[in-house]
């Protein structure tokens, strides 16, 4: 309870520059969510829920994406492993999210990076 008290209270809503959505981050120094730039609601909310789906059951992906992503930005690779777990968990919980609130179109959680990139 205290922990989601701190998030809570460290969070920043940010809105975005045409006042279309409001995102939600742990920071102020944020990348919005690919769906954001879509126009039209029905387009929004089917992005939004293809957003959530790709990152609720890829999320994973990132303790080896984000590994090796740390190890070659110089890390040991303990703490490289740590920070790739630390980032799938992240990106799985943020899938979630967005996958319960796609019909709110107005709503965005901000994910590190802007979400997992799956283009190679």
């Amino acid at each position: 309870m205290l922990l989601l008290l701190l998030t809570c209270a460290s969070s920043v809503w940010a809105r975005s520059p045409d006042y279309s959505t409001f995102t939600l981050t742990l920071s102020s120094d944020y990348v919005p969510s690919r769906w954001t730039h879509e126009v039209g609601y029905p387009t929004r909310m089917m992005h939004k829920l293809g957003f959530g789906l790709e990152h609720s059951f890829l999320g994973w992906t990132e303790i080896f994406r984000g590994t090796g992503r740390y190890v070659n930005d110089g890390a040991a690779f303990h703490w490289a492993l740590l920070k790739g777990m630390g980032m799938a968990l992240i990106q799985t919980a943020g899938g979630v999210t967005h996958l319960a609130s796609f019909p709110f179109t107005e709503i965005d959680v901000a994910l590190p990076n802007g979400g997992i990139d799956l283009e190679f």
